[in-house]
C-alpha cells in the first residue's frame, strides 16, 4: 500500500480526499499493531495497566486501531497519557516528564503515519 501511495503522490494532480479510509483499513491497523507490539515500550503498560501483548491475547491485533478510529466521524480525543519522571542526560540530578501513550494511541499514530509518510515524502528532495 505504501508503494502504491508514493506512486499516487508523485502524480501532481492527484488529491487525496479519503486519507480516513486508508488509515482505517484493517490491513493498515493490523500493520500498525505490529509494529507497535514489537517496539522496545510495547512490554511498558499504558495508563490503563494494559501492554500491547495484554490487547494482543484479549483483542487480536489491528482491534485497538479500529476501537480508537470508531466515533463521531472518526474524531476521538486521545486518551489520557501515563507519565513518569525520568532523569535527564548529563547527569545534572534533574528530571523530566516521559508521556507514555495508551496502546490504542500509539496504533492510530502509526497507522497516520503509514499513511501520510509515503504521500509526503515525495516533496522532499534527495538532499532533504
Amino acid at each position: 500500500m505504501q508503494a502504491k501511495l508514493h506512486r499516487w503522490a508523485a502524480d501532481p494532480g492527484r488529491r487525496f480526499d479519503d486519507v480516513f479510509n486508508f488509515v482505517y483499513a484493517p490491513a493498515t491497523l493490523i500493520m500498525a499493531f505490529v509494529r507497535v507490539a514489537g517496539n522496545r515500550g510495547a512490554n511498558t503498560p499504558d495508563v490503563d495497566g494494559v501492554t500491547a501483548a495484554d490487547v494482543e491475547q484479549r483483542l487480536g491485533p489491528g482491534v485497538p486501531g479500529r476501537a480508537a478510529c470508531s466515533g463521531q466521524g472518526g474524531v476521538v480525543p486521545a486518551a489520557a497519557v501515563r507519565e513518569r519522571s525520568i532523569p535527564k542526560p548529563g547527569g545534572s540530578g534533574k528530571l523530566r516528564k516521559l508521556g507514555i501513550p495508551t496502546i490504542a494511541d500509539r496504533v492510530v499514530r502509526e497507522a497516520l503515519k503509514l499513511v501520510l509518510e509515503p504521500i509526503f515524502e515525495t516533496d522532499f528532495l534527495p538532499v532533504s
